[in-house]
């Protein structure tokens, strides 16, 4: 896993409610801004690792990373 994948999913996964805000906009933040600038095969890489962590945060029996996985879906909505 990527540094800034795992950077994001950990701030994600904390129990602390906090974090896991702060994570959730700082990946829209990025999503928006700096994603948008990286070569396509850098993206769908990023993506693909992103988006099989969020596959396993929601899976997972751990009530925080649920709600980690949540957040980053519903960001990805917005």
């Amino acid at each position: 896993m990527s540094n800034l994948v795992a950077t994001f999913v950990a701030g994600l996964k904390s129990r602390i409610v906090d974090v896991q805000i702060k994570t959730a906009r700082e990946l829209y933040h990025y999503a928006k801004t700096e994603l948008r600038e990286v070569p396509q095969e850098e993206l769908t890489q990023f993506l693909d690792e992103f988006n099989h962590q969020i596959f396993e945060m929601v899976s997972s029996n751990d009530v925080h990373e649920k709600k980690g996985g949540v957040l980053a879906i519903d960001l990805q909505t917005t």
